[in-house]
Formats: C-alpha cells, structure tokens, sequence
C-alpha cells in the first residue's frame, strides 16, 4: 500500500479537486507577490484600482484555499474510512490460527500507525498550496534576475540534500522506535492485565518496574530523541542554510556584479515571501517520511492478513438433505434465507413433512439423525511448532463420533489438547490432515461459514460484546437465560444493549453462557464454563443447564475436570498428550 493507492481509496474527484484548487491558491498567492512587488517598486499605480485588483484576487485565494480544504477533508476521511474498513474486513477474513496471540501487534497499527498517516493527508491541500507558490515564485524570479534566481536555485538544492539525508537518518530512527513502541505495549499489557500479580508479587514487581521497563523507555526515548531532533534540522535546514547563502549572493553581487541592486531586492522580496511555503514544504517531507513507516507497519500487517486469508470465494450453505438452512445468508447480502436444499443422490424429498425431520427451536430433533452422528472426525491431526520449525505439540491422529442431542465430555488433564481439539471442532483451526463431517456431509472449505454458524460457545478466554444485534441472538429468550444463571439482577437488556455494573469473573462466565445459551445453535460447547463458580452453582450447570439444552435439542460439548459430575455425560472421551486414551457411552 502506497499513499497513491491510499488516496485512490478515497474519492478521485475529491483529490484533483484539492490538487487544482490548492494550485491555483499558491499561484494567486505568487501574483498578490508581483503586484506588492511592483507597487513598491515601480510606478505608484492608482490606489482604488490597486486595492479594487488586490482585494478581488485575495478572494479568489479564499474561495479557492475553503473548497480545497473541504474537498481534502472529505477525501481523508474516506481514505481512511476505507482503510479502517480494509482492516476489519481483512482481519475478519484472516484465519484465526494466525492472528491468535497478535493482538499486541495489531493495537499499534490500528491505533498510533492510522492517526499518522490520517495527519499527514490532512496536509495535503496545505502542501499543493505551498509546492504552487514557490513554482510562481520561482517563475517571477527568473522574470527578474534569470542568473541570481539560478545561484539560488544552487543553494536549494544543496539546502533540499542536506534536508532529505537528516531526513532518511531521522526515518531510520523512527523505525527503529516503532519496533520499540510494540515492546513498550507489550509491557503495558502486562501491567494492566497483570496488575494483581504485581500488587502481590513484589519482587516480580520490582523486577518489571526498575529492570525491564526503564530499557525499554530509554531506549524508545534515545531513538524517539535522535529521530525528533534529526527531523528538526531536517525541518530547519532551509531557515539555518537560507542566510550563509543569502550572504554569498550578496557578496557575488558586489564583487562581480552578477546583476543590479534593484534585481536583487525583488528576488529578496520574493524568496523572502518564500520561505514560509518552503518550510511547509520541508515540515511535510519530514510528516510523509513518518507517514511511511506507519505505512510500512501496514503493509506488514497487510501481508499478514492477505496470506493467512481463509477463502476468497463465495461460502455456500451445507447440502444436508431436506433442510432448509436459515443460518446462512446470500451471498449478495440481502439477508435473505437460501431455498432448502436436496439432491438426488441423496433419494431424500425436499419437503419438510416427507423428510422424517422434526424441528425444535430452529434446530433439527434427535430423530433428523438416529442413525448419523452430528460431527465425525476422521484421522485428525494438527501441529504446533515454534518459529525455528520445531514441533512442540501434536494433536492426533484422531477419530471420533459426537452424538447428536447428547451431552459429551471431553475430559483430561491440562495440556492434553482438549482446548485445541475444540478449536478444531468449531472450525476455527483447520487440521493439517483429516477431514469433519456434519451430518454425514464432509465439511469442504465453501461450508465452513455455514459450518461455525451453528455453533455457539464459551471458550475460557472469552469476550462479552455490549451490543447483541437482533437476528443473531434470540434476544426474546435471554431474560430468561439471565434468570437461569442468576443475573437479572444485576444485567439488564435494553433493546439489544447489555447494562450492567462491575461484574466478577464468575459472573462474567455466567453471562457469557447466558448469551450463547440464547444463540439458537444446533451444537453449543462449553471450555470449562464451570472453572470459576461456586459449588452450588456448579450443580446447577451440570444438573440442570446442560440437561435443558440437551431437552432443547441441542448437541452439548463440554470440558471438564470436574469429574464428580462426568456421571451427568451422555459420552465421556478421555484425552492425554493430544491423543483419546478412552470413549466411554
């Protein structure tokens, strides 16, 4: 991604809009120049004329520097709409596999990197006002002394190596303290999310605050130093290099009499008018030399995303004979349910009422399927490995049936994969080897939307979101989940927000499960949904919840140690070091 590109996302119009406009600013801005020039100059002229002229070309200026400034504005603000939408879209799209645990990494780039090269279009009518000013300078100057205006141009040249040089050092710099800043976030996240084990740990306090936290800021500090103070004289360089010159040119003047004193004063009077676009001009190529390594930063994230894409096709409903899928919605986004779906290889009508299915909350009944398990897995496998390649961890190979409308435990002891094999099982890690079949229909990667959406879960790592959209929870039937779980008291829904105080972990759990209780999904699966509650309540997720959602239809995966209630489990699979050791029925 280039600014070019970055631009182009805006809108086109907009952008030769402010291009035009804030040149033919800079170029009005060079003719108030030439007629001050010559007034004082030359001739008296006619003062009402003069100031009649004067005042007419000043509000041309106005009108032209306003539409420019609101025609960039615009044209920002919709680059960087569709950026932001990028960003989302992409990381919506990428695998979750490789996005898990980069969090740190993304926050940077979403936040810090964005608002950088948001200020840095932001000058862009500025600097076309600025680059068109000195043009018109630079042509009156010629008018008035070709030869002094050459020897200047001499010295801005050598002026503008000096400048881009500290600047490429300063960029250096710069991006070296970004890669520090990643650091630094690192530490901030340990500090907020670790805040309880460094109020009671103190020598792990001590050590995070006065042996790895001062390193860091020092040296993000040192860089961030040397990069401000390399841009600062990148910046100035014209104002510090402007004088020595000026002095040559007037010594050149008397000794050799490159041109006349009369000469000299205009082109004075009109670089002099100069310097301030021409500062502009430098403090942009420093902002733009910021804004590219914001922009490298997106890049990487970009190449990131783009690599790890799960699919660039159009996602289909699953083909299950005689079901009219209501999950998944077109693909041209009008929201509108696809038609059921049945084939002839199948030998199973179409219609609802000759299909042999029953539906119990949107969800086919155990009688859909007697004979066909909901999820099958077969010779499943999945590897973790380090960055220098080393594998550390192996789930499988693995087969295993789930029932449907039963309730089953995945059980073992921690580190066993059971968390892995459910990431597997919702879909959200896709095996090295193997296959899933739902209901029989093996599960290719045009289903795999279809495929999550009927699940809900509670990972253990979960996140609650505020707002739940109608359509995609039952928000009729989450009171009564709330008042299952015991929070209608202290978790109200008003419209589709959730309202409520401070809640414990424990109490985060619950509404965590109230919620995907009330999602109408055909599988539900729980990661330890049971780690951080009270012995009573505990006996009430066992012998009555899950119970419940099983009467409802659903299919309920759990896992768990607690094994004073595996008794409550319909199948009981017993995990150790990524492999099932037993499945009891």
């Amino acid at each position: 991604m280039n600014i070019v590109r970055l631009l182009r996302q805006g809108s086109m119009p907009y952008l030769y809009t402010a291009l035009t406009l804030g040149t033919a600013s800079g170029l009005l801005l060079t003719f108030l120049v030439q007629m001050i020039h010559r007034a004082i100059t030359g001739a008296p002229p006619d003062p009402v004329r003069f100031i009649g002229y004067y005042m007419l070309i000043w509000l041309a200026y106005l009108v032209c520097t306003t539409i420019s400034t609101l025609a960039t504005s615009g044209m920002a603000h919709k680059s960087l709409y569709q950026l932001r939408l990028w960003v989302t879209d992409h990381i919506l799209k990428v695998s979750y596999r490789s996005t898990e645990g980069r969090t740190s990494e993304y926050f940077p780039v979403l936040t810090e990197d964005l608002q950088t090269i948001s200020n840095t279009i932001y000058r862009v009518p500025q600097i076309s006002t600025a680059i068109a000013t000195i043009i018109g300078c630079v042509g009156y100057m010629f008018y008035l002394s070709w030869s002094l205006t050459l020897m200047i141009l001499f010295a801005l040249v050598i002026i503008y190596i000096t400048m881009t040089t500290l600047g490429r050092w300063a960029q250096q710099n710069a991006r070296l303290a970004r890669t520090q800043y990643d650091k630094i976030y690192h530490f901030f996240e340990d500090l907020l999310y670790g805040l309880k084990e460094l109020k009671l740990n103190p020598v792990l306090r001590d050590h995070y605050r006065q042996t790895l936290f001062p390193p860091l800021i020092r040296e993000h500090q040192r860089l961030k130093l040397r990069e401000n103070i390399l841009f600062n004289f990148s910046i100035r360089s014209i104002e510090i290099l402007f004088f020595p010159a000026l002095g040559v040119l007037v010594y050149t003047i008397f000794v050799y009499g490159l041109t006349t004193p009369a000469a000299f004063t205009g082109v004075l009077t009109v670089l002099l008018f100069m310097l301030s676009p021409m500062a502009s001009a430098a403090n942009f190529v420093s902002e733009y030399k910021a804004m590219q390594v914001s922009l490298q930063r997106v890049n990487a994230l970009e190449d990131h995303v783009i690599s790890n894409v799960e699919w660039d096709f159009e996602q289909e409903p699953i083909p299950v004979p005689g079901e009219e899928n209501s999950r998944m919605t077109a693909a041209d986004g009008s929201g509108k349910s696809p038609e059921k779906v049945a084939t002839e290889e199948d030998g199973l009508n179409s219609d609802r009422s000759g299909s042999g299915l029953t539906e119990v909350s949107g969800r086919p009944s155990a009688a859909a399927s007697a004979s066909v398990p909901i999820l099958q897995l077969d010779d499943i496998r999945l590897s973790y490995t380090r960055d220098n390649g080393e594998t550390n961890f192996v789930l499988g190979p693995l087969s295993l049936e789930i029932p449907a409308n039963r309730i089953t435990f995945i059980v073992g002891d921690n580190g066993s994969g059971k968390s892995t094999l459910a990431k597997v099982v919702t879909g959200l890690y896709a095996p090295d080897q193997g296959s899933i079949r739902y209901r029989g229909i093996r599960i290719k990667p045009q289903y795999l939307e279809d495929y999550r959406a009927r699940f809900s879960s509670v990972f253990s790592d979960f996140h609650l979101f505020r707002e739940l959209p109608d359509g995609a929870y039952n928000l009729d039937a989450l009171p009564h989940w709330l008042e299952v779980t015991g929070l209608s008291k202290q978790v109200q829904l008003q419209g589709n927000i959730l309202q409520h105080r401070r809640l414990s972990q424990g109490q985060r759990e619950r509404l965590a499960l109230a919620i995907a209780c009330s999602y109408e999904s055909e599988i539900i699966l729980l990661d330890e949904i049971a780690s951080n509650q009270d012995a009573d309540f505990k006996v009430k997720i066992y012998h009555e919840i899950l119970p419940a959602l099983r009467e409802d239809g659903r299919t309920v995966i759990a896992i768990s140690h607690d094994d004073r209630f595996f008794h409550m489990a319909d199948n009981l699979i017993h995990f150790r070091d990524g492999k099932i050791i037993n499945t009891t029925a």
